[in-house]
């Protein structure tokens, strides 16, 4: 980590206090509410599901992508956070060096990302036709 992300982290969570994890606690809350509410209306089990895994995709991406953190900004209320998210440290893949690699080496890694499309397609039709009815 470099110094610019660790003055980001000491800014933003010294930041952080009580009134900021209600005001973020009751968010969850909304959410978890809405999506019980949502479920009772529709008659559909999905529905809490899609919102739950959307609190865990707002939590995991909420210090790292702008639109997102600036929502969770918003709902925090505090004025003395970060105005940007985390600072990405910045690689320079090497070039490489020397030949490139020939096509034939390139095959078995082509292979397994079809067969894992494949099979990611396959639980998906599984979970739409039998779990989701």
């Amino acid at each position: 980590m470099n110094e610019e992300q660790r003055k980001w982290r000491y800014q933003y969570y010294s930041n952080l206090g009580g009134k900021e994890f209600l005001r973020f606690g009751c968010f969850i809350g909304f959410c978890v509410f809405l999506g019980i509410g949502l479920e009772s209306v529709f008659h559909s089990t999905s529905i809490l599901f899609v919102f739950i895994a959307l609190l865990f995709i707002f939590n995991a991406l909420s210090l790292v992508w702008k639109p997102i953190y600036l929502i969770h900004r918003k709902i925090l209320g505090n004025p003395n956070l970060p105005a940007e998210p985390i600072p990405h440290q910045r690689m320079k893949a090497p070039r490489p060096a020397g030949q490139p690699i020939p096509w034939i080496y390139q095959v078995p890694a082509l292979l397994m990302i079809i067969m894992k499309l494949l099979i990611s397609l396959l639980v998906m039709y599984f979970i739409i036709k039998y779990i989701l009815r």
